[in-house]
């Protein structure tokens, strides 16, 4: 709209010019009163247009986008003012218990501890009360052996128990890291830690070219365009991941290695319990659920991801970044992030109970599409649905998703596959999944679909223009993890 009244603008400012030019030579005087009121006329009327442009009224639905995009990128107090505006009361709350947490991560507890208080019940607003409240009391030293340290000491060491044996880690992780030492904390620390690396861990990665698996003796075997990866240095991996120009892997001790024709500085990465590639970026999940990248921003924003925080799982696309919190909601950024996060929260009883995510596509086709994994075993996604990657709606029974280029994945309780069906025939061998049983893990690429057996042996369909899937056949002995 804006753009035709632009062209409107120029093209009566010309006419404005022309009759200006040419009245001077109008034969007939009787007339020139008439040419000099149209010319006049066609004067002010683009003033007009342009008084219309600036002051053209902002929908609310565009004011909501604008909100979003603020929280996400930690603008905390500007975007509860335009929730505030617009009279939404539950995107208040949200912006709110966001800046608690952004607080709380920052190590403001007084300041966190005020909002959180304000927050009431609202999620587990509680809980991090307790916890700020208790880190206050400990870093004063004339409370340190008081009962009532004692006291709260005892409530986190029970709720972090709690949510340990719930198998919510990453809330657990943090408890026990506040209470600093008090019993066994330190010990459950390390466990937890050691569960969210084994929970999120990947031991086979289908890229765009390279495919690649941790064998059950740390080492490395890779098929495809493998050529400018070099994996003869790797030890001790974890968990693997890649999608163009970079493969990551993490180490048991929580640091990252790369190879690949990008290089990425991420020497100084450590403490990590989750990696994800995309292309020519990378980012990692540290045991305090925030996150680090590096590599290539590609002017789309999806390392903009300093602001997060108690995040427990991540996801990457081509060209955009996903991330879910410990209340399951959902963070993007990247290309085309804030139309996904606008659908999102139009559908905001849909997305929840999110218990895993998955990003795929955005490259030279499509924009990116974003799936999430609800705790009943439903799958929801949105983003590009050109080939039919979001039609998800019907699945159940589902405990593991994956996001390819143009296509969704997603494991079985009982170990079978099921995929979207693509609208188009050059897409459908890598979806013929129906038969595929007793499959432990999947991982989607670019045209593309790897599943890993019990029996640590692998199976692919779809394209193989570099033998992505040819190179796979044989392979055995592939690490399986403990789910």
């Amino acid at each position: 709209m804006v753009n035709v009244l632009i062209i409107g603008m120029i093209a009566l400012s010309i006419i404005s010019t022309l009759f200006t030019f040419f009245q001077d030579i109008v034969v007939q005087k009787r007339k020139q009163r008439k040419h000099l009121l149209l010319s006049t006329i066609c004067m002010f009327l683009p003033i007009l247009f342009l008084l219309f442009i600036i002051f053209e009224p902002v929908s609310t639905d565009t004011r909501l986008d604008m909100g979003v995009e603020m929280l996400n990128a930690g603008e905390y107090i500007n975007a509860e003012k335009i929730f505030e505006e617009l009279g939404n009361q539950e995107m208040m709350l949200e912006t709110k218990y966001a800046y608690a947490k952004q607080l709380y991560a920052d190590e403001n507890f007084e300041a966190a501890v005020k909002i959180f208080i304000e927050l009431g019940k609202y999620k587990d607003s509680e809980q991090y009360l307790q916890r700020a409240e208790l880190l206050i009391s400990s870093s004063n030293s004339n409370l340190a052996d008081s009962d009532n340290l004692q006291t709260e000491q005892s409530k986190l060491y029970s709720l972090a128990y709690q949510y340990y044996e719930n198998g919510q880690y990453i809330q657990a992780l943090d408890s026990f890291k506040a209470l600093n030492g008090y019993k066994d904390s330190s010990e459950m620390l390390k466990k937890c830690i050691i569960s969210v690396r084994e929970e999120s861990a990947h031991t086979i990665s289908a890229g765009i070219r390279l495919v690649f698996a941790i064998k059950n003796d740390g080492t490395i075997i890779s098929g495809g365009d493998s050529n400018y990866f070099d994996f003869t240095q790797w030890k001790d991996v974890v968990s693997i991941s890649n999608l163009g120009s970079i493969a990551i892997g993490l180490k048991k001790d929580g640091t990252v290695v790369s190879t690949g024709p990008y290089s990425i500085d991420i020497s100084d990465w450590a403490d990590i319990v989750s990696i994800s590639a995309g292309e020519r970026y990378v980012i990692g999940l540290k045991s305090d659920g925030t996150v680090v990248g590096a590599g290539h921003d590609l002017g789309d924003g999806q390392l903009q991801i300093s602001g997060w925080s108690n995040i427990v799982a991540i996801a990457t696309g081509w060209r955009h970044t996903v991330g879910l919190d410990s209340d399951g909601c959902i963070h993007i950024t990247g290309y085309r992030s804030s139309n996904q996060l606008a659908e999102i929260n139009k559908n905001k009883s849909e997305w929840s109970d999110i218990i895993a995510i998955a990003a795929g596509g955005g490259g030279s086709v499509g924009t990116g599409h974003t799936v999430g994994l609800r705790a009943d075993g439903t799958v929801v996604a949105v983003g590009d649905n050109s080939y039919g990657q979001c039609n998800v709606s019907e699945w159940t029974d589902i405990v593991a998703i994956a996001a390819g280029d143009w296509h969704t994945v997603g494991l079985r309780s009982d170990g079978t596959v099921i995929s979207t069906q693509p609208n188009s025939n050059l897409y459908s061998a890598a979806c013929d999944v129906d038969n595929w049983s007793d499959i432990v893990e999947v991982d989607a690429g670019c045209g593309y679909t790897l599943g890993l057996y019990s029996d640590g042996t692998v199976i692919a369909l779809g394209y193989n223009d570099y033998g992505q899937r040819e190179d796979t056949i044989g392979w055995n002995d592939i690490k399986v993890m403990p789910k």
